[in-house]
């Protein structure tokens, strides 16, 4: 299970739908797994026809910041959580 589009703050709320989805993942036999935070570089790709995997070399719509180096980064744990390593290495490869 992700969990999708979670803000950057750390609210009370967040915390309890945290707790219960880790007290009930035994008994419903399923595992969490990092989610993704909600961030503009989702639209803005989005405009464009693109995703997190499409920017890098070679894509001029889109400039690097700081907030896409951590999306690419959130992109990247998630895959190595669902067992992808060769996507999320040729993830970490794009600069």
């Amino acid at each position: 299970m992700v969990r999708n589009r979670l803000s950057t703050i750390d609210a009370k709320n967040k915390q309890r739908v945290n707790q219960v989805l880790e007290d009930i993942t035994e008994e419903l036999d399923f595992k969490i797994a990092d989610g993704f935070s909600e961030r503009v570089i989702y639209r803005e790709l989005f405009l464009y026809g693109l995703t997190l995997l499409d920017i890098g070399n070679g894509i001029k719509e889109v400039s690097l910041s700081l907030s896409h180096i951590a999306a690419k980064q959130e992109l990247n744990n998630f895959l190595k959580q669902i067992g992808i390593e060769e996507l999320s290495e040729a993830l970490s490869a794009l600069k």
